[in-house]
């Protein structure tokens, strides 16, 4: 009897203490900054209608340029993003991704303090529906 009130009891303390997430909503969160599809993405919007962002979470500014070299018919070209988020350690990301799970030349994450910057690698894009793309989050 006493063993069959411990089970009933460890298991309500397991989905109980299951159920409880130690990390914030939005550690790892990432936001689509710009997009050569879209272009800018209102941020005040993106963070706003976003479940793992807070409202007041939001870059000063968020930038983008495209740099190509064309050499031998191809169509190479890079991305890089600028971000400036006054007083936040945070990151920008560059890359190049279809929505999906299809990636290539990405900066990965780089984090600093104020402004940060990150380029993609040289990615001929003259056979493949990949689109340039930055980040930034926390």
């Amino acid at each position: 009897m006493n063993f069959t009130k411990g089970i009933k009891g460890l298991a309500l303390t397991t989905a109980l203490v299951g159920g409880i997430s130690f990390l914030p909503t939005n550690a790892g969160a990432e936001t689509l900054g710009w997009s050569e599809e879209t272009g800018y993405v209102n941020t005040d919007e993106n963070v706003m209608y976003s479940p793992v962002m807070y409202a007041s979470s939001k870059p000063d500014s968020h930038r983008a340029k495209i740099d190509h070299y064309s050499p031998s018919q191809m169509n190479t070209r890079k991305v890089t993003g600028y971000t400036t988020w006054s007083g936040k350690n945070h990151y920008t990301r560059a890359r190049f991704d279809n929505g999906g799970s299809k990636v290539a030349a990405d900066s990965g994450r780089k984090y600093g303090y104020n402004s940060t910057s990150a380029a993609s690698g040289w990615y001929d894009t003259t056979y493949t529906s990949l689109v340039a793309k930055t980040y930034w989050g926390l």
